[in-house]
């Protein structure tokens, strides 16, 4: 056997596990306890946590119970002002107040267990809420509309009476205006029926009336007729028509129906409510009453017994803490020391003596920081700047792409991005040299980044002569502006080409793709990609030099 294997052996043999110490302790403790002390402690929590769940929970709970039926006897109350609003001031008012209430309620929800019942009931008058609102905002709405086709039967009356001022007293039937007359009190009559069947029977008798008058061309003169036919039509449009007086009216008396009808309903939900939440807060009084009156009676026979356990615990305590003390908490703090001394980059090695858990934490805490200083020493290679023009290199483009296409998609912000590519780069490196093709990546690099203006927007060198704009927040019109503005940045510095087979200078041509509100929901960060190469490949085909959208 050699001498490793040995050692090994020793240091199993040796082995003092903390968890064995403890063990021992606390079973000791345990069954110290195990017979009238553990039964006795155990009373005296229960106890505790009925009056600690009384003091927390019932009695709060109480009172938020009664603090609901008040606001629910409140909402009762607003709820009627809203079913009976006459105009639209009223009607925000009691709106406004319903509301209130109903988030005040909401709000307790979160601290009240409500039953699944309640929880519906208060859901229901939530919902019938708003559609009473509805109802009583489309009331007063029809209420403004008759108010116009009143407005418009009061004038085509005037327009009547104005017949026999305008001269034509002799060529009118006097017949006529009896029965146009009479047409009139109908339509008056419809203002103060109150039964759908009354205002049916009453369009249905100013429709026979309206057929029996005197067609427009039985009357002598041509002004006449005209006079007379206008009046029928607008009498047709404001009384018989689909958006007139009469149907109008039915319509008032349908939504007054409903209106009246729900807001008797939600009234009765309301107060239903709050007899639910009153009868909920006495079940839950009358249980903390019992069980308070049985604890109390337990508590007396309790006292004794637990002050001599305490006395028996305190000792046994004392003894833990002595253990804790000189072989726990100080190997601890040593072990702490040594953590921070790495933390500061110290050379310090984590060790602690011993053969037990906190030896082997030193030792985990020692491999540890060995595999952090390895990854740190890894990590510091992997940079995120292109070593040639210095803006931001390929790793760092798809780190912050798909940073901002989430963060785009997140919030509904719209996104562009461009691909730029150096026109003809390859025979201007082939015609003064690579040195010189650098140089002016270099240029165009340094060009793009004090274009770009904004701290969020990121331009990196995407491969090649090939580089890269991201945009956040910014729509087509956006990144066009933005793509012709790096264009003739590099056009106006006139870096000569005359290899180029579109101008005498350097320039680029650049795809753009945008992604909208719209957009986001069905396009990829990929295929956000895709289009703008797409629109690079477009502006290449149209002949270089320029900037297309996909």
């Amino acid at each position: 056997m050699t001498v490793l294997n040995k050692n090994q052996q020793n240091k199993r043999a040796k082995r003092h596990s903390l968890r064995f110490v403890f063990t021992l302790s606390l079973s000791a403790l345990f069954f110290l306890f195990s017979g009238v002390t553990t039964f006795t402690f155990y009373r005296l929590v229960q106890t505790n946590q009925v009056f600690k769940q009384m003091a927390d929970t019932s009695i709060p709970r109480i009172l938020e119970f009664e603090k609901i039926s008040n606001i629910a006897s409140e909402l009762r109350h607003y709820t009627e002002k809203l079913s009976s609003a006459r105009n639209p001031p009223s009607l925000r008012i009691a709106r406004a107040q319903t509301n209130a209430k109903v988030q005040e309620i909401s709000e307790l929800f979160y601290k009240v267990n409500f039953d699944s019942i309640t929880v519906a009931e208060f859901a229901t008058i939530s919902d019938e809420l708003i559609e009473l609102s509805n109802l009583v905002a489309k009331r007063l709405l029809i209420v403004d509309q008759l108010k116009e086709s009143e407005q418009q039967i009061y004038d085509l009356l005037t327009r009547f009476a104005n017949l026999d001022s305008e001269g034509f007293s002799d060529t009118f039937n006097r017949n006529w205006t009896k029965q146009y007359s009479d047409l009139f009190a109908l339509v008056t009559k419809s203002l103060t029926l109150t039964q759908l069947n009354e205002l049916r029977l009453l369009k249905s008798q100013i429709s026979a009336s309206v057929e029996n008058l005197p067609a427009s061309s039985s009357f002598p003169t041509l002004l006449a007729q005209s006079r007379i036919n206008d009046m029928y039509k607008d009498f047709h449009l404001f009384v018989l028509s689909e958006k007139g007086l009469i149907n109008q009216r039915m319509e008032q008396l349908r939504i007054e129906g409903r209106a009246v009808g729900r807001g008797h309903f939600t009234v009765n939900l309301v107060s239903d409510f709050a007899r639910s939440v009153r009868f909920q807060a006495s079940l839950i009084s009358q249980d903390v009453l019992a069980e308070s009156i049985e604890k109390n009676r337990a508590i007396d026979q309790q006292v004794n017994i637990i002050s001599i356990s305490l006395g028996i615990s305190l000792l046994i305590l004392f003894a833990i803490t002595w253990f804790l003390k000189s072989r726990v908490i100080n190997r601890l703090t040593e072990l702490d020391s040594m953590v921070r001394g790495k933390i500061g980059m110290e050379s310090t090695k984590i060790e602690i003596g011993g053969n037990d858990e906190i030896s082997d934490i030193a030792e985990t805490f020692q491999k540890f920081t060995q595999k952090i200083e390895a990854q740190q020493e890894e990590l510091s290679k992997l940079v995120l700047l292109d070593g040639l023009t210095g803006i931001a290199n390929r790793r760092a483009f798809d780190q912050e792409w798909a940073k901002q296409y989430s963060q785009a998609k997140r919030f509904d912000q719209s996104l562009s991005i461009l691909i730029i590519d150096v026109d003809f780069f390859k025979n201007f490196n082939d015609l003064y040299g690579h040195q010189m093709g650098d140089d002016t990546l270099k240029v165009i690099a340094g060009i793009f980044k004090n274009r770009l203006k904004r701290d969020i927007d990121l331009v990196a060198r995407y491969g090649g002569e090939e580089f890269a704009v991201i945009l956040p927040n910014t729509d087509q019109a956006g990144a066009k502006t933005v793509a012709n503005s790096l264009r003739e940045s590099v056009e106006n510095i006139a870096i000569k080409h005359e290899s180029s087979e579109v101008s005498d200078v350097v320039t680029v041509s650049i795809g753009f793709a945008t992604m909208t509100e719209e957009s986001a929901k069905t396009i990829t960060a990929d295929e956000l990609i895709k289009q703008a190469d797409m629109a690079l490949y477009c502006a290449k085909k149209l002949g270089r030099n320029r900037a297309e959208q996909a």
